[in-house]
């Protein structure tokens, strides 16, 4: 039996249900995501936040939420203390409202009173001087091999920069979009705009990533084919990001090349940044990536788009060719794409396409969204700062993905809280000893996706015995 929260149980007695109001249907609710007219919804309750827009505290993530179930973005992103805070902007629910998750579970309530209560009681922030020593240490380094490597020709310097270059993507902009990065907003905007300056788009990774892989981890239904289809964010992109080349879900089409991709894989991930230049231009035009609709974007949003992806290819052709032979800048320039590539995707993948983690789709009886998040995720070198610092923090993916707005930095420290909690209520945490052992289960998983139809990974989430 999973141990009762005292505190909670009384603030729970003390909350009074707020009245239903007006009923609001999707196709109306969706229609408010700017700037200037803002509705989320949380719980099946719709809210007008318009006037909290230009004050929020954590800036433009709020917009991320607009016209969409934003439940799980608003839970996991706010300390328990100022959920109630909301209440005030109530307008009504949302006609016959389902949603494919709850959001409701005493795991996460406990959870989260727990780290709540850490946080405070350790006086932790956002602000981590840890966090801006390695911000300052990153570019001080890609600048250094940017001018050895792209500018001399050292092809030393030019891998270095490849991997310098995914650092900035995963252990600043990572933060900087999940509004993590600082308590100051400006600095946490630029930290997100790095993505940009990377070549790829803070915009697209805000929907692609924020909304659509964070609060549907691994979700692998088709919305358009489930009764959660009027909640139209309800599926992982990420999930299915290799179609239709690689198949990584279980219910994706299996091809009879599907076969061999656990060889060809390799090839393509070099390719990754040539791929993402692509989508992000056809995301921003059709204002939606995958089945992610985004908010409205200002022309200057979508004018940025397009003057930082001419600046990333200035920066990192045009002026080597002033500096080196053609044939040298060019395989520099390709060497330094597919580094980058390898070490900014590796990072990524092996935290959710494991050979252990789960599939949710609307045949299994799971359906907690916490717990879900747990299932969904694998953590990795928990014990080593070197891939900590490597990994930004990523290596503690189940922390990360159940409190995605806190400072990386701190994702440590919260582990032994998260670990016991899963604990006590008999929910699996998945961990690999090291980076090595987490790659070689992301593809024994590809390769299995490649090579079987039919895979059972809608788990039950309780521990394996011993």
């Amino acid at each position: 039996m999973a141990p009762n929260n005292k505190d909670l149980v009384s603030q729970q007695k003390q909350q009074k249900p707020q009245p239903k109001g007006k009923q609001f249907a999707w196709e109306e609710i969706i229609q408010h995501r700017s700037r200037d007219d803002l509705w989320l919804v949380v719980q099946g309750k719709v809210y007008d936040v318009t006037n909290w827009v230009k004050v929020h505290p954590g800036g433009d993530i709020i917009l991320t939420g607009g016209g969409r179930e934003s439940t799980a973005m608003f839970y996991s992103y706010h300390p328990s203390k100022v959920i109630s805070m909301i209440d005030k902007y109530y307008i009504g629910d949302v006609a016959n409202y389902q949603t494919f998750y709850k959001y409701d579970s005493e795991f996460y309530k406990t959870l989260k009173s727990r780290v709540d209560k850490y946080m405070t009681d350790n006086k932790l922030s956002r602000d981590s001087p840890l966090m801006f020593f390695k911000s300052i240490l990153i570019l001080f380094l890609w600048g250094l091999f940017y001018y050895y490597g792209m500018l001399k020709g050292s092809i030393l310097c030019v891998i270095m920069l490849g991997v310098c270059h995914s650092q900035l993507g995963i252990n600043i902009m990572h933060d900087g979009n999940h509004g993590a990065f600082s308590n100051n907003k400006t600095l946490t905007w630029l930290a997100g705009f790095v993505m940009d300056l990377m070549g790829a788009s803070s915009i697209v990774w805000l929907h692609q990533h924020n909304v659509g892989h964070h609060p549907n981890c691994n979700n692998t239904d088709d919305p358009s084919k489930t009764s959660e289809r009027l909640n139209p964010d309800a599926f992982d992109p990420d999930a299915s990001s290799g179609d239709p080349f690689v198949r990584l879900n279980p219910k994706q089409p299996r091809y009879w090349y599907h076969r061999y991709q656990h060889f060809y894989l390799w090839i393509l991930i070099s390719f990754i940044l040539f791929k993402w230049t692509i989508n992000d231009v056809r995301s921003v035009l059709k204002r939606k990536y995958n089945v992610v609709k985004f908010f409205d974007l200002t022309q200057w949003e979508v004018a940025r788009l397009f003057v930082t992806k001419a600046l990333f290819f200035v920066y990192i052709l045009v002026i080597p060719l002033q500096f080196l032979p053609a044939s040298q800048a060019l395989g520099l320039f390709l060497l330094f794409m597919g580094v980058t590539g390898y070490s900014f995707v590796f990072m990524f993948s092996v935290n959710h396409l494991t050979d252990e983690t789960t599939f949710p789709d609307s045949m299994m009886e799971e359906r907690d969204w916490a717990i879900l998040q747990v299932l969904t995720s694998s953590n990795f070198a928990i014990d080593s700062p070197l891939w900590s610092w490597l990994s930004g923090g990523l290596n503690f993916q189940i922390e990360h993905h159940l409190f995605p707005g806190i400072n990386h930095t701190h994702l440590r420290r919260i582990a032994p809280i998260v670990q016991q909690t899963c604990k006590e209520y008999g929910i699996r945490y998945i961990h690999y000893s090291s980076f090595w052992t987490a790659l070689y289960a992301h593809f024994s998983h590809v390769k299995m996706m490649g090579q079987t139809d039919v895979v059972n990974r809608s788990y039950t989430g309780k521990p394996k015995a011993a």
